[in-house]
């Protein structure tokens, strides 16, 4: 996973430049490096509660089985026993109007389980879809508890019913006592065990919704001046809904993760790093002439660069996205950070940081220049951008990526070249995207992001983009001739099936 030096700068590159006489460059690796890098994602300390939630989702479904079967036997047994029982003269009550009293008691039982069973599924639809907050769940909780209320209340009723019917029948001499009891039995028994069930229910649905605030949340935005400190999350600069801050570094952070987390959430449907509405923390101003961003596990990291080859990295819309992107793939699947994962682990930052930053800057393809980092480049960068997705290795003096699979690099630099062999797949992309258009390519990555394994290696994410691309195919998502611009775009740059 991605909780390590998940730079935006390659240290290649900051070597490069410390070579070149840049103190800076020097200090900020030593820096970054002092971060933990053990930091996880919170929903990683979760896994205990996810099984839980598991688990109490089941005895729900089990419980409500339990209770649909119980409630037709009840309905089932005083329908028999209206049928088969005489009638009184008494003048107390009309026994018919007592019959269809407590059937229709019944019968709302029955309704009031069916709009029960309804709001379940209303919740289960909230879990899966992106509308998540604490406030959806206290609205289905206080339902669900009504629910309780009105059930219980019906049921009550019916056993003041049956007992005015039986009382009935008794002075009618035309039943005896044993009959009586018998029929007791048959009705206000099962009532009873609908009683117990719709208790063990409601408590495994508070149980569960409980869970349930525990893990879900409102992706909020929490952005934090480190006052060019080497001091994460140092005062909090602004919070989701505040005013604009005095400081153009907060607010540009600030905008720039609300549009991401948009994007996602409105063309994938998925909500923050986890899915789960996690709180997106961004750090500004971190450390001194900071010449990097970062990735932390569980935060996003900026530096103000020095003005001279840097400047300040929460201007540039595609480093707080490749860092952004860090996140989601941490999530969905668990990229090994080394070799050939995780190269592709920087490929879908970048990818996923030019998709972004064309929609931000409302450019097509043709007119995206295709470079990551362009926009932090400082007057003494030796270079134009730290990266180059259409033409790999050309960006700056010190870019060591390759564009085709011949120039592979495999030694131990850089995690085993994960910053330099992304190139390779980021020229693929490139090319595949100047066919189709970054509203199909996007679609593919994403959907093939989630059949990753943390291993995985070059041969088995073309594989996999093959597949998961005949099945957006077959679904009627992306147009017959996507397979085969994949296929060409990844043979274009040394592939072979």
């Amino acid at each position: 996973m991605c909780n390590k030096n998940c730079l935006i700068v390659p240290e290649f590159i900051l070597e490069g430049l410390a070579k070149d006489g840049s103190i800076d460059a020097k200090e900020t690796l030593h820096n970054l490096n002092e971060i933990q890098n053990n930091k996880e994602l919170k929903i990683h300390k979760l896994t205990e509660i996810d099984k839980t939630i598991k688990d109490v989702e089941t005895l729900v479904i089990t419980t409500s089985k339990k209770l649909e079967n119980a409630l037709a036997n009840l309905i089932n047994t005083q329908e028999k026993r209206i049928v088969d029982s005489p009638k009184s003269n008494e003048i107390q009550f009309n026994d018919n109007e007592i019959d269809s009293l407590i059937l229709s008691n019944y019968h709302y039982v029955k309704n009031t389980f069916n709009n029960y069973i309804q709001i379940q599924q209303n919740l289960t639809n909230k879990i899966k879809g992106v509308d998540k907050s604490p406030q959806n769940f206290d609205i289905i909780e206080r339902l669900i508890k009504n629910i309780d209320t009105n059930l219980n209340t019906s049921l009550n009723n019916l056993t003041e019913l049956q007992q005015i019917r039986l009382i009935n029948l008794e002075k009618s001499s035309l039943l005896t006592k044993k009959d009586i009891t018998n029929i007791n039995a048959a009705t206000t028994g099962i009532s009873l065990v609908v009683k117990d069930l719709i208790a063990e229910l409601v408590m495994a649905e508070e149980k569960r919704i409980t869970l349930y605030k525990t893990v879900y949340n409102n992706a909020e935005r929490h952005i934090y001046d480190c006052e060019n400190r080497w001091v994460l999350r140092r005062t909090l600069a602004r919070k989701e809904g505040d005013g604009i801050s005095i400081d153009p570094d907060v607010n540009k952070a600030y905008n720039i993760i609300g549009f991401t987390r948009s994007y996602f959430k409105d063309r994938f449907n998925y909500y923050s790093f986890d899915n789960r509405g996690m709180d997106i923390i961004v750090n500004v101003n971190y450390g001194r002439n900071n010449l990097n961003a970062k990735w932390a596990g569980d935060e996003i990291i900026l530096g103000d660069g020095n003005g001279k080859k840097f400047i300040s990295f929460a201007q540039s819309i595609d480093v707080i996205v490749h860092e952004y992107m860090h996140g989601i793939t941490q999530l969905i699947a668990k990229l090994k950070y080394y070799g050939q994962s995780g190269a592709i682990d920087e490929h879908y930052a970048d990818v996923f940081a030019i998709i972004i930053k064309q929609r931000m800057l409302n450019q097509t393809e043709e007119e995206c220049n295709w470079l990551i980092g362009d926009q932090v480049i400082g007057p003494e960068f030796p270079g134009i951008a730290l990266r180059s997705m259409k033409s790999p290795g050309s960006a700056n003096n010190h870019d060591l990526q390759p564009s085709h699979m011949d120039n592979f690099y495999t030694g131990s630099k850089d995690y085993g070249g994960v910053h330099i062999n992304s190139g390779i797949l980021n020229k693929a992309f490139y090319l595949a995207s100047m066919k189709l258009g970054i509203d199909i390519t996007e679609i593919i990555w994403f959907e093939t992001l989630k059949e990753l394994k943390p291993k995985v290696k070059f041969i088995d994410f073309f594989l996999i983009i093959l597949r998961t691309t005949s099945k957006l195919i077959i679904n009627q998502k992306i147009p017959l001739k996507s397979t085969s611009v994949i296929e060409e775009s990844f043979m274009n740059v040394g592939f072979r099936q």
